[in-house]
């Protein structure tokens, strides 16, 4: 823009030769893959690169303080109640241990360009089927796998996770980054732990405006609990891992 006060827009219904996702309509795996692939090309760019150090770019390393939680847990309660017996409810309860466990899986995490805000409704497809990740507005510094999280959990479903995650990798090794496959678990069970945080504290003060933004975030709600749910099976060391973690 030429001056603060003009703001330049992408309207994507306008553009007859690409496909809008949509955050409350399932993708098929090949799209999905297509997105984490995507993101695994852009990670290894930006894999531990000097670029990162940039001033405005926004550190995601950084979580919220025990306070920030102890705030938002009431409000959250309040609005939604109390999770059922389970992961959600242990992850829900026990934030000081999340925390804890999130910084021990990602004790040696490389740190890449972040999104920071990867949904469906921020991608399109163009006509080859490749996908454009939109709205950068949120980029920063940090565990790649923050992004990824929201490809494996907000997006993926439980049979798709396994190919998803190969096409990460796969694009991330073919750009000279090799990440075994047992250290992007580590990490990615650090990243669900987070995710899960995010989605639920994080969304204790938002009200939706309309019947979509409610639509989406019971959804979000939805997905959280029963992301937790399934990886359990993936990733059983996880919640050994909460258990034993301080309170």
């Amino acid at each position: 823009p030429a001056s603060p006060m003009e703001v330049p827009v992408v309207v994507t219904s306008a553009i007859d030769i690409a496909r809008q996702g949509d955050v409350l309509v399932a993708e098929g795996t090949g799209s999905i893959s297509s997105i984490a692939a995507t993101l695994g090309v852009l990670h290894a760019r930006f894999w531990e690169h000097d670029d990162l150090s940039r001033p405005w770019l926004r550190d995601y390393t950084i979580i919220r303080p025990p306070e920030w939680f102890a705030e938002r847990r009431r409000e959250f309660v309040d609005r939604f109640g109390e999770f059922e017996p389970g992961p959600a409810r242990a992850v829900f309860a026990g934030v000081p241990a999340a925390l804890g466990v999130i910084a021990e899986r990602w004790w040696d995490v490389p740190s890449t360009v972040v999104h920071g805000d990867l949904h469906l409704d921020n991608v399109v497809w163009r006509a080859d089927g490749a996908p454009v990740i939109l709205d950068w507005a949120n980029c920063g510094r940090g565990p790649g796998v923050i992004d990824l999280a929201e490809v494996i959990f907000g997006m993926a479903g439980p049979d798709q996770r396994g190919p998803v995650i190969g096409s990460y990798l796969d694009a991330l090794r073919s750009h000279g980054q090799v990440v075994t496959d047992t250290d992007l678990v580590r990490w990615l069970g650090g990243a669900l732990l987070r995710w899960f945080l995010f989605h639920t504290f994080g969304t204790a003060r938002w009200i939706p405006a309309t019947d979509r933004q409610e639509r989406m975030q019971q959804d979000n709600l939805m997905r959280t609990q029963r992301s937790l749910e399934e990886w359990s099976e993936v990733d059983p060391g996880l919640f050994e891992e909460l258990g034993q973690a301080p309170r």
